[in-house]
């Protein structure tokens, strides 16, 4: 079954029961979860030290041809008798000058659920590495409009890592 309509340069998704999408949660579904995000970087070190600020952990990787680095969650810890959780969340590569470029392509940016316990030290964090950030609320729902803490709040912070990746962070109630 062809699910794709490729007749003109974009493709779009045809009308396809749900059942054939196999909805999330089901044994059968393709997607189980987000792995990981690749960055190309002519910032290795940079962008290691970016990321470790936001709690990654620089961690092992295989042993490419190329150089870069897999950076973990260390909350997320999977793995018995290991120090680093089973899944590497960004891999970075490191690129040459030439062959760099600051764009994202069709991907605006990245977004991480935090500890909405954290927000304050997170934006004191912030200052104290002189990473600027953009402050955000969105509300998910009418109402509530006039507390100054809405419990169905999302505290937002948009950074760039080294690369001019847009980062968001979200501290969800």
């Amino acid at each position: 079954m062809n699910m794709l309509n490729n007749s003109r340069k974009t493709m779009v998704w045809k009308d396809i029961p749900v059942n054939d999408l196999n909805a999330p949660g089901g044994d059968s579904s393709v997607i189980m979860s987000f792995d990981h995000v690749n960055i190309n970087t002519k910032y290795l070190k940079e962008t290691i030290k970016f990321y470790e600020i936001l709690g990654f952990i620089n961690g092992p990787r295989p042993n490419f041809s190329f150089k870069g680095a897999w950076l973990y969650l260390d909350h997320n810890i999977h793995l018995m008798h290991s120090p680093y959780p089973q899944t590497a969340y960004i891999h970075l590569v490191e690129v040459s000058a030439e062959t760099f470029t600051f764009s994202s392509g069709t991907i605006d940016h990245i977004a991480f659920r935090c500890n909405v316990k954290l927000l304050k030290e997170t934006q004191n964090l912030l200052d104290d590495h002189k990473i600027s950030y953009k402050y955000n609320r969105v509300l998910l729902s009418e109402g509530n409009n006039e507390k100054s803490d809405p419990p169905n709040a999302i505290d937002q912070l948009f950074i760039y890592d080294p690369n001019q990746i847009k980062v968001e962070l979200n501290f969800r109630k």
